[in-house]
């Protein structure tokens, strides 16, 4: 093994470590050795070695003194194997901090570590971020920013900051990012009065401007360093590949707006390398697609990831599956590939998984109505189970896609009194639009929760609902009003609350809704109508009922089932005669979920309760409707559903 060879700094002589000629030439030195190499050698130097040697072993002109200390530059020819060594003493010190848990073992960390020059900045840049990752976590009045530990390591760092390395100002970059710290502060300031000098020199690589870039983004938005890094990455595009995109998409985050040129690039390069991008890499550009501002096509990009990201559900974490099922909704994007992958991923995994990542993976298929009968058994037998440890926001993700999509699992029963201990145990902890929206689900599905409909129905909900606006969100008036109907439709003997009269008066017609024909299927089928009631006077459209619901069409009929007419199209003269009415309700696809014949939970609870109040539902789905191709045939359909017990005519 070859022996390890110095550099004396003063005189340039080659010395063997820990040699007898090492110590001799030490003594001859000693007196030089006081003055400490000035700021301009040691940045000079690559790597520097602090060599401590007794004084008992040198010659100090009779005077004693503990140490002596003589920094010695390493052979050029071992610089590589040096490099290697401090590099492993990173990781090591980066392991140790990572491991503590408060910020007083990182702080007797740092004072117990007997670290070299060459290390100390390192050290205490990490010791910084491991405490803001610690107090990230906690509130603002547990924070330890006014501390003398914390501002020691900010002091340090700023003082030094000429002399910190890429990935330690990096991590001092990103320490003041966690605390939310503005650009005003001392530490920030700083730090990107380093990072812009560092770039106008260029000594900063591609993947190490993301970095940079990025954090200084996230510190301040109108920085003009950030344009000034745009432009070098574009300059060094070529150094750019599938192994930083992610973090290409990060930077391009924090800018307000993306240049034309590197535009034009990402969408190039983009498209090239999503094959080869891992799943941690292509869950981190999903997340940046949705969060862009600048004027990329983050939608052409997205359907280029998705082609390949249902490939890798089995592998992504929990906190990558969430990503890019945020994505998926926010991009508004629908795959059977993935509904296959995630109906094969999740049943194995729900009872390990993280709450938040079941309560997305609820979220994807209720915002796609998607009824996937493996995963919701699956996430229901997993509810009974751990739904003790679940926040209130997670309990109903979990819950009201049941009653939107109109499904109740095998186990029910269990399921439902879980649910029903748990609202017991924590209602005050609901928000009460959250709880409104519970109950409104499972009246959906005819399991109408009694126990609570007077809570969310009294005239203290009601100052909550309305706030400081005074007004209450249409989508929860919406479900309050259907669920006051539905207990008084499906339980009479429930005696609920009058305090609310507003929630007993139909709503719809204050709600915006589409023009009437806008779909040609509304025009025909009206037209079949006609010609099978024999005239315009007897069908009445888009028909608002007392009960608050809209009907299509309504025919009337008599004692005698004659079809009665409208007196000028519209009027109620003949309303005495009326022993029937007849409801056309016309069915389309969004009253369906996707791909299937299964009505949402809203629509079944409609038609459920026309009947309840009387009348004859006739149900029109699109599939069976768009399939006659004649009028004839559309008569003879229409014939069928509004009098199937009477003869047939000839048409």
């Amino acid at each position: 093994m070859a022996a390890r060879l110095l550099t004396c700094i003063t005189c340039g002589t080659r010395l063997s470590h820990n040699s007898p000629k090492t110590l001799q030439h030490l003594c001859q030195v000693s007196c030089l050795t006081t003055k400490s190499p000035s700021r301009a050698q040691f940045r000079d130097a690559a790597i520097l070695d602090a060599t401590t040697i007794p004084s008992a072993a040198l010659s100090t002109g009779g005077k004693k003194s503990s140490k002596i200390t003589v920094v010695l530059l390493p052979d050029k020819k071992l610089s590589q194997e040096t490099v290697a060594k401090l590099e492993g003493d990173k990781l090591y010190l980066q392991h140790k901090f990572e491991s503590c848990t408060t910020v007083k073992q990182v702080q007797k960390l740092l004072e117990k570590a007997d670290l070299k020059d060459s290390l100390s900045l390192e050290a205490t840049a990490i010791a910084l971020y491991t405490v803001s990752k610690m107090e990230m976590k906690k509130s603002a009045q547990g924070r330890t920013l006014s501390q003398d530990f914390f501002k020691g390591l900010c002091r340090k760092i700023v003082n030094n900051a000429g002399y910190l390395s890429t990935p330690a100002l990096i991590l001092a970059l990103q320490s003041a990012y966690m605390f939310s710290m503005s650009s005003a502060d001392y530490l920030p300031s700083a730090l990107i009065a380093e990072c812009t000098l560092r770039v106008t020199r260029g000594q900063f690589n591609v993947s190490e401007l993301f970095e940079v870039g990025k954090f200084l983004g996230h510190l301040q938005k109108d920085l003009p360093v950030l344009e000034e890094i745009a432009e070098d990455v574009v300059e060094k595009w070529e150094e750019v590949s599938e192994e930083n995109i992610a973090g290409l998409y990060s930077f391009l985050k924090v800018l307000p707006q993306v240049p034309n040129e590197l535009r034009s690039l990402l969408v190039q390069k983009t498209m090239s390398v999503t094959p080869r991008l891992s799943p941690h890499d292509i869950s981190a550009v999903a997340k940046s697609l949705t969060q862009l501002q600048g004027n990329i096509n983050s939608l052409s990009i997205f359907l280029r990831l998705a082609r390949f990201a249902y490939k890798y559900v089995p592998r992504y974490t929990d906190a990558e599956l969430c990503d890019i099922l945020d994505a998926y909704i926010h991009f508004d994007h629908h795959d059977w590939s993935l509904t296959k992958a995630l109906e094969q991923c999740v049943p194995n995994r729900v009872f390990t998984m993280d709450p938040t990542t079941v309560s997305k993976v609820m979220d994807y298929f209720s915002s796609k109505r998607v009824l996937s009968k493996p995963v919701f058994d699956a996430v229901a037998e997993s509810f009974v189970y751990n739904a003790e440890g679940f926040s209130p926001e997670q309990i109903a993700s979990q819950i009201v896609p049941y009653g939107k999509l109109n499904y109740l699992p095998p186990n029910a029963y269990r399921f439902l009194e879980k649910v029903e201990d748990l609202l017991m145990a924590r209602f005050h902890l609901f928000p009460l639009e959250t709880m409104v929206n519970m109950l409104y689900s499972f009246a959906c599905v005819g399991r109408i929760p009694l126990n609570f409909v007077n809570r969310v129905c009294s005239p203290y909900a009601e100052m909550q609902l309305e706030g400081v606006s005074g007004t209450i969100d249409k989508e929860i008036h919406k479900q309050l009003t259907q669920l006051m109907l539905a207990v008084e439709l499906e339980c009479p003997q429930f005696q609920t609350q009058r305090f609310m009269k507003k929630f007993s008066r139909p709503l719809d017609p204050q709600l915006p809704a589409p023009r009437f024909f806008d779909h040609p299927t509304m025009y025909i089928l009206q037209q079949s109508l006609i010609s099978v009631l024999g005239g315009r006077q007897y069908l009445h459209h888009n028909v608002m009922l007392p009960s608050g619901y809209i009907a299509d069409f309504e025919v009337k009929l008599d004692k005698e089932g004659h079809v009665l007419p409208y007196s000028n199209g519209y009027g109620n003269d003949n309303e005495d005669d009326v022993q029937k009415r007849i409801v056309v309700c016309v069915l389309f696809p969004h009253h369906f979920c996707t791909g299937t014949e299964h009505l949402l939970g809203r629509q079944v609870m409609k038609l459920r309760h026309l009947k309840l109040l009387g009348y004859q539902v006739v149900q029109v789905p699109y599939f069976e409707f768009g399939l006659l191709k004649t009028d004839q045939a559309r008569a003879k359909y229409i014939h069928q559903k509004l009098f199937p017990t009477t003869y047939k005519f000839s048409w």
